[in-house]
């Protein structure tokens, strides 16, 4: 596969800190998760406001009818027979707030329903940072877990790949190493497994006391086992730091 093909198959992140690195990790493992729970989060956020906002709608229009009804009690006005509701329409208009009042009220409500819109869209909002960041930890935990059981693996494809000491051939390395688990069902997605960059700093942290005569007991004696892998990655790594992409490793 050429060069430029590889680089095109590197996935891109959209995020530059860690946590938002992990958090669209966790969105690509747990799609349907992160829209349940979003979803739930903003029906619940919409009954409250909405049950609160009625609520002191209505005792808001209580007032001004109590208030109506006080400023008529002085008028000298002769007293009609007390007529009943030949309609639901009528009863509906003595209950609810005729239309030339709604938006009176609803501007005088305005502040308090930006008040009740702050407060429970923070008290909503802390479950929802606290459930996120819980798979955030569980999925890092996963992680590590799945890279201590892929050394093999990652040895391999550094010696297919020969990086260099460059982010960008890392970069392309790992994306064809997270195919490789996504094929092989060892994680959810193509994405986010091995980044380029903490993948350099593992392979480094790991090859940095390789026991040369072991190896050479196990190549005499044509064994391939981890430590022989990583020997031959580390040659492969060294090879192509100090020739460039001039030439192709070979193994011995």
């Amino acid at each position: 596969m050429a060069k430029d093909d590889m680089k095109a198959n590197v996935p891109r992140n959209i995020f530059f800190t860690n946590f938002g690195y992990h958090f669209e990790e966790v969105v690509h493992c747990y799609p349907i998760s992160f829209f349940l729970f979003s979803l739930l989060t903003l029906v619940i956020m919409y009954l409250v406001f909405y049950s609160t906002f009625e609520d002191d709608l209505s005792k808001l229009w209580k007032d001004v009818r109590k208030e109506r009804q006080q400023t008529t009690t002085f008028e000298l006005q002769p007293v009609a027979p007390k007529q009943i509701p030949t309609s639901e329409t009528e009863t509906e208009t003595e209950t609810s707030p005729p239309t030339e009042y709604y938006f009176d009220i609803k501007k005088e409500h305005i502040p308090k329903f930006l008040s009740y819109l702050l407060i429970f869209g923070i008290f909503y909002t802390l479950p929802f940072i606290f459930w996120y960041g819980l798979l955030i930890l569980l999925k890092i935990d996963k992680k590590d877990s799945v890279k201590e059981s892929q050394p093999l693996s990652l040895f391999k494809e550094i010696i297919d790949r020969t990086p260099n000491s460059t982010t960008a051939s890392w970069d392309i390395t790992t994306s064809h190493l997270n195919d490789m688990l996504y094929e092989g069902k060892k994680w959810p997605t193509k994405y986010m497994m091995w980044d380029g960059k903490e993948c350099h700093a593992w392979f480094i942290n790991q090859t940095s006391s390789v026991n040369v005569p072991l190896v050479d007991e196990f190549k005499k004696k044509n064994i391939r086992n981890l430590e022989t892998y990583r020997y031959d990655a580390l040659m492969a790594y060294e090879f192509k730091v100090s020739h460039g992409d001039n030439q192709d490793f070979e193994l011995s």
